[in-house]
């Protein structure tokens, strides 16, 4: 039986922080545009009162120090300039490298299989929060604001422990694993953080004890925000029914509001 894709679910993390990094691509197309908008303008220019030859230099040049100039300003733009910006930039690279070797089906080769079992536990617990998060029940504009900022504080707290687990693993390099033996230590790593009573054969390493935990308050919050989010939809569906209710009521008052109004406009029309 053939194996299941790599990390499914640290994968379509990783895939769904990718797409939201095309912000950066679209300012380096903008770049590239504007560079040729400004090398055309000048050829005109040159065109015009100079003729064809003396316009195709000044386009060659004028694409040339242009193409230099914005570069610059977008490399400038992009340098961080401070912590925030630093980690920012640094999240940006990791996402990138590990999304390119999620789709070539490469990770195993980037990350041990201790960071990996750690990455894919932690991946499942953000998606069973991520899942809750966008149900009709807690996008509802209609949500109680008490409830609007406990939703708040779950997708802050388990995006920011994904990109924490993200800056604090993704150095952690493969090393000298076969496949074969690569997948044993995976496997019982991922069984580990499933049952922390459970003796493994082969216990993930103390450095990882940190990110461990980090994980397990993961599965701890998914598993209660699940809890909440029963008595979140109680509470909706009795404050959707009232709110039917109410619905019907103020349709009732303006329709009886109307016929007060034309009956004393007919009052008003006697002779």
């Amino acid at each position: 039986m053939a194996r299941p894709r790599q990390l499914p679910e640290f994968s379509e993390y990783l895939r769904l922080q990718a797409e939201g990094q095309s912000s950066s691509s679209a300012a380096d197309g903008f770049g590239c545009l504007a560079s040729l908008g400004l090398s055309a303008a000048a050829s005109y220019f040159l065109y015009v009162k100079s003729g064809f030859f003396a316009a195709a230099l000044g386009f060659v040049g004028a694409l040339v120090v242009s193409t230099i100039a914005i570069y610059s300003l977008l490399k400038w733009m992009g340098k961080p300039r401070n912590q925030e910006q630093k980690r920012k930039r640094e999240l940006g690279d990791a996402v990138k490298f590990l999304s390119d070797k999620a789709r070539t089906g490469s990770l195993r080769k980037v990350i041990s299989p201790h960071a990996a079992a750690i990455f894919e536990f932690s991946a499942r617990q953000w998606a069973r929060m991520r899942g809750n998060l966008n149900s009709p029940t807690w996008s509802a504009d209609t949500l109680p604001l008490h409830w609007k900022q406990v939703r708040d504080s779950i997708e802050t707290s388990s995006n920011q422990s994904m990109q924490d687990l993200l800056l604090m693993l993704q150095p952690v390099a493969g090393g000298r694993f076969d496949k074969d033996q690569w997948f044993i230590y995976y496997d019982s790593a991922l069984e580990e953080l499933n049952d922390p009573s459970r003796i493994s054969p082969q216990p993930i390493p103390h450095k990882f004890a940190h990110a461990v935990e980090l994980a397990q308050k993961m599965r701890k919050l998914a598993s209660e925000f699940e809890g909440i989010s029963v008595k979140v939809n109680e509470s909706t569906e009795l404050r959707q029914q009232l709110g039917g209710r109410t619905a019907v009521d103020d349709a009732l008052d303006d329709l009886r509001a109307f016929q007060v109004a034309e009956a004393e406009l007919d009052l008003d029309r006697l002779p």
